[in-house]
């Protein structure tokens, strides 16, 4: 829920942190990729498992607690989507194994869309220990949640090239989100602030959600749009 009572930098903070956190462990999975691909998502998944099992986070201040996003399960997101891409470019076995567990990942999202809208989720208090692993816990990356994502990879992988013939235009824009990341995380973090204010002040609604989300999402492309439009303008020479 939105509370009111926070700063608006904290809504930022929370998004910001764990991608400056993830920022700063990149390098050292990078450079263990490079000897060992293998080892660097060994070593991901045991920093993940880790985290989870023993329930280790970051603590925050000046307020007691953890951090919302927990980076030491989260880093498992970012290796996995290097590693992806690396993979996908050397090897087309793996490029021909992802096309084969689509059905896979159709199954996933359906079981995850019925647990959704059945809302059938674990009682925390119910869970053996470690709990983290048996409940859908966002912040952590629970296994349920992990699976989902990765079913949602899966299922959806092809849509953009076989979209993109029809929709040069609209491919462009997306593309443009990725090439531009982090601006894009930054301003997403400012106008999801924006929009929970919005939401909150006007009580949502269907009407109210999608007329948030479009013009979210026309605010992200225009992020994109001018980063790079302001990359490829000439600058004036300084004079000596």
């Amino acid at each position: 829920m939105f509370d009111m009572d926070l700063p608006w930098w904290e809504f930022i903070a929370r998004g910001t942190m764990v991608y400056v956190a993830l920022l700063v462990m990149a390098p050292g999975f990078v450079l263990l990729a490079r000897l060992n691909r293998k080892a660097a998502l060994v070593l991901s998944i045991a920093i993940w498992a880790e985290s989870l099992a023993f329930e280790i986070n970051l603590p925050t201040w000046p307020v007691e607690g953890t951090w919302f996003f927990n980076p030491f399960a989260w880093q498992l997101l970012l290796v996995l989507g290097f590693l992806c891409c690396e993979w996908s470019r050397d090897s087309k076995a793996f490029v021909r194994w992802t096309k084969r567990l689509m059905p896979l990942g159709v199954l996933g999202v359906i079981v995850g869309a019925v647990v959704a809208l059945r809302d059938l989720k674990p009682d925390p208090l119910m869970v053996p220990e470690p709990r983290l692993f048996f409940i859908f816990s966002k912040s952590n990356l629970s296994p349920g949640r992990l699976f989902h994502f990765l079913a949602l990879l899966l299922a959806f992988q092809g849509v953009y090239r076989l979209a993109a013939p029809y929709m040069p235009w609209l491919a462009m824009r997306f593309s443009a989100l990725g090439r531009n990341s982090l601006a894009v995380f930054s301003m997403g973090s400012i106008l999801s602030l924006a929009g929970q204010l919005v939401r909150f002040r006007m009580g949502g609604g269907i009407l109210i959600d999608c007329a948030i989300m479009a013009v979210g999402l026309a605010g992200l492309v225009f992020t994109a749009w001018f980063v790079e439009w302001r990359s490829r303008s000439p600058r004036p020479s300084r004079s000596a």
